[in-house]
Formats: structure tokens, C-alpha cells, sequence
């Protein structure tokens, strides 16, 4: 099967102090991608198959690679489902059940903002760090092996792990981090509960073998929301924590956030964020984050929107705030 989603529109952002600028972006309302997915029937209820994501950079001349996305082959039966690949993983489902705007502008989990702090997974996969002030997301770590329980009366639970690599000597190339992630996820009803563990590991290998420093992050995520008719209430919690492994933290944040979603009619619905990040290093680097939006549904697959987020970093003095007004179209096949 193929399948994906094409997101492009009009964006105008003014920094603090700073005259507009007017661009066409993509992904302000959902991830621009093509999915490829194939599917075996292997009898006695098992399946067994591949998937393949790839980003779309809609709207610019340069596109994203084959397969930057999730890539994974798996097999599933009454035991769950193992994959080995790279896939989204745990934090990213907790963090989508906290809010009602998905990774994309106003949810405090875009790649421009990222609740979180130290080291996470990128969107392609790979393991980065980040500052309290630029913040991160953990999307997806390559290389992982993951095991995803079936559906028990609603909950369902799930680990991810990628082992790390420290290495052989000081020239050795094929060093990497390591990453485990455990995500616990409720949802019968009105009712949607996800909690996420992620762990992350980075060596530094040094001049003299055996004597690496680990850097460690860590991260808890947890997200709820409850629908009342046409209106679905959100709210979130995380923390983050690292260190360098010689006993100095680098990174220290707590975030909470509130957000609503109403459907006003059938097709038209508004959108609603609130985030607070307390950043607890000397750094003090605290961000708050209000978003607005507007869906107008043609059909279940076309939908335009209208995005309003401000960005306020006031205690950074190399921060400020940044507003973003957004309007666009996306459709999904």
C-alpha cells in the first residue's frame, strides 16, 4: 500500500525587534511524506512486512532522501509485533496524546521548539544534543529493535533499545549512542492516557581505551486527553535530565502544558496550546508557548488551517519572541 501527506502554506514570522518575513513553508499542520508498506500473511494469525517513510520538503527544490523516515521490517501475531529498523517511538505518541497540533507548529513538539532538553532522537534518527534554550524532541533512534505487546482491554506497553557502541580505540569510527525507550499507553472510551521512559547514552571515547566518558539524559513524558462531545481537553508533563558523567548536569527542565480542541461544526474546528518550559540550569533559559489554530475540512482527506504561534524566551537575553502566523493545505492519500 501507498499512503503519505502533503502539507504547504504561507508563513509570516516576526522576531522580537525585528522587521517580518514572509516565505512558503511546509509542515505546519502535519509531516509532508509518502509511506510504502508491504504486508505478508504468514497463516495461523501471523504477518510479517516492511515499512518505508520518506519526507517530502514540499514547496523547495531540494527533497528529502529515501527512506529518511521510519524504515522497518516486523513481524507480528497474537504475542505483538517485533520490528527492527527505525521507527517513531514512544515519546513521540506520548507527546501527540498531550496536544491537539501533532509535531507540527504549536505543538511545543516541532522541531523548531522541542519540549525536551539534552540528548534525543532526531526525525531521520539520528542521536543529537540540544541546549535548554534551542530545546529537542525524541522522534526516532536507527538501529533499534522494538517490541510492542498487543491490545490488553485497552493498555498496551512497549520497549525500544538501541545497544551502544563505545568502541575499541581512540580512531574508532563505528562508535554510538545508545537509546532505550519504554512507552505505557491507556485508551478506552473518551479516554487516552501515554506515558514515555527514554534513556540515552552518548561516549566520548578518549585517548586512552576504557577511560570513555558517558554522558546520560534522561526523559519521562506524560500526556492525557478526554473528549466531551466536540470538545477534547489535553495536558502533559515532562522532564528532562543529563549529565556529563563526571557529575555536572547540562541539562534540567520541567514543562507542562494545557490544550482544548472544538469542533464547532462537522467540518470546522479550532485549536488550542499552552506550554510553559522551566529551565532549572544556571542557565535559566525558560520558554512559554501559545498557539491558536483553525481546521476547515473539506473531506476526511483535504483540510485548510490557519496557525498562530508565539514563541516568548524573555529570560535569555539572547532570546525573545517570535511570532508565527500561518495559513495553508493539506491532504492526506
Amino acid at each position: 500500500t501507498i499512503s503519505g501527506l502533503l502539507d504547504i502554506g504561507l508563513n509570516n514570522a516576526k522576531a522580537e525587534g525585528k522587521s517580518a518575513s514572509n516565505n512558503a513553508a511546509y509542515n505546519n499542520a502535519g509531516t509532508s511524506q509518502i509511506t510504502f508498506r508491504a504486508q505478508e500473511d504468514l497463516g495461523g494469525g501471523m504477518k510479517a512486512g516492511v515499512l518505508v517513510e520518506s519526507n517530502i520538503v514540499a514547496g523547495a527544490s531540494a527533497n528529502g532522501a529515501f527512506g529518511t523516515f521510519q524504515k522497518y521490517i516486523f513481524v507480528g501475531g497474537g504475542f505483538g509485533e517485533l520490528s527492527f529498523g527505525q521507527r517513531t517511538n514512544f515519546s513521540t505518541t506520548t507527546a501527540t496524546t498531550a496536544q491537539p497540533f501533532g509535531t507540527a507548529l504549536g505543538s511545543g513538539y516541532s522541531g523548531a521548539f522541542g519540549r525536551l532538553a539534552g540528548w534525543a532522537s532526531n526525525a531521520t534518527g539520528a542521536i543529537i544534543n540540544s541546549t535548554a534554550t534551542a530545546g529537542n524532541r525524541d522522534v526516532r533512534a536507527d538501529g533499534s529493535v522494538r517490541y510492542d505487546s498487543p491490545n490488553m482491554q485497552g493498555f498496551t506497553a512497549g520497549l525500544s533499545y538501541k545497544p551502544k557502541n563505545v568502541g575499541l580505540t581512540a580512531n574508532e569510527t563505528a562508535a554510538s549512542t545508545g537509546h532505550m525507550n519504554i512507552g505505557l499507553n491507556y485508551g478506552v472510551g473518551p479516554m487516552k492516557v501515554s506515558y514515555a521512559y527514554a534513556k540515552i547514552n552518548n561516549s566520548t571515547i578518549p585517548a586512552n581505551v576504557g577511560d570513555n566518558v558517558d554522558e546520560s539524559t534522561k526523559h519521562n513524558l506524560l500526556g492525557a486527553n478526554y473528549n466531551f462531545g466536540p470538545a477534547t481537553v489535553y495536558a502533559g508533563y515532562t522532564t528532562s535530565k543529563a549529565d556529563n558523567g563526571a557529575g555536572t548536569t547540562t541539562a534540567d527542565s520541567r514543562s507542562w502544558n494545557l490544550g482544548l480542541r472544538y469542533a464547532v461544526t462537522g467540518n470546522v474546528a479550532v485549536l488550542a496550546n499552552y506550554l510553559k518550559d522551566n529551565d532549572k540550569t544556571i542557565g535559566n533559559d525558560d520558554r512559554k508557548l501559545f498557539a491558536l489554530g483553525l481546521d476547515y475540512g473539506f473531506s476526511k482527506r483535504t483540510t485548510a488551517y490557519a496557525r498562530y504561534e508565539t514563541v516568548d524566551s524573555d529570560t535569555n537575553a539572547a532570546g525573545g519572541k517570535l511570532t508565527t502566523y500561518s495559513a495553508g493545505l493539506r491532504h492526506t492519500f
